[in-house]
């Protein structure tokens, strides 16, 4: 919830329309993700939406720790002892770097991309049942808002954690984009 002293501030600097926007989106943003959050901890109560976010990385490519701390905003300690715990669940696993033996990165185990596939189709599934609740007018709306959330937040040729790019209701490849927080 963004308290009226905030948006009374942010309608000063950007403008009411502009202001109330704003608070709907920081409104509605948090209460999707409190659901693919509920739902993930029902599916498995030990992985955490920080950790479902790595996973979703590895899947991808290689990272060191200092890496995925530097993307995360958390420091290389509090990214080492996440990963500590991925690696003793199995999730993930550390690779020595051949051309620098002081660098070791971090891989997706076969159990990690186990758990990161289970999770995402499930969590998919979810909100393709929600969706599938609403007009083929809602559905056409709601592509349509989060193609332009995307432009927004999103700057020119940027990829985020590990999303290639929005996908719209058109050209949606569920196998081609991962699912993470």
């Amino acid at each position: 919830m963004v308290c009226e002293p905030a948006l009374a501030v942010a309608t000063a600097a950007v403008g009411t329309a502009n202001a109330a926007l704003a608070k709907r989106v920081l409104e509605t943003i948090p209460l999707f993700m409190r659901y693919l959050r509920q739902d993930m901890q029902r599916l498995h109560e030990q992985l955490d939406p920080g950790q479902m976010q790595i996973l979703g990385m590895l899947s991808h490519h290689e990272f060191s720790v200092s890496e995925l701390a530097e993307r995360h905003k958390v420091s290389p300690p509090s990214m080492s002892k996440t990963v500590n715990s991925m690696v003793e669940r199995g999730w993930v696993e550390r690779v020595p770097v051949p051309s620098d033996r002081r660098v070791v990165h971090l891989k997706l185990t076969p159990e990690g991309l186990r758990m990161l596939t289970e999770i995402q189709g499930a969590m998919v599934e979810r909100v393709a049942e929600v969706v599938a609740t609403l007009s083929p007018e809602d559905c056409e709306r709601l592509s349509g808002g989060l193609d332009v959330l995307y432009a927004a937040f999103g700057s020119p040729g940027a990829t985020g954690f590990y999303h290639d790019g929005p996908t719209s209701a058109a050209s949606a490849k569920p196998e081609a984009q991962p699912v993470g927080y």
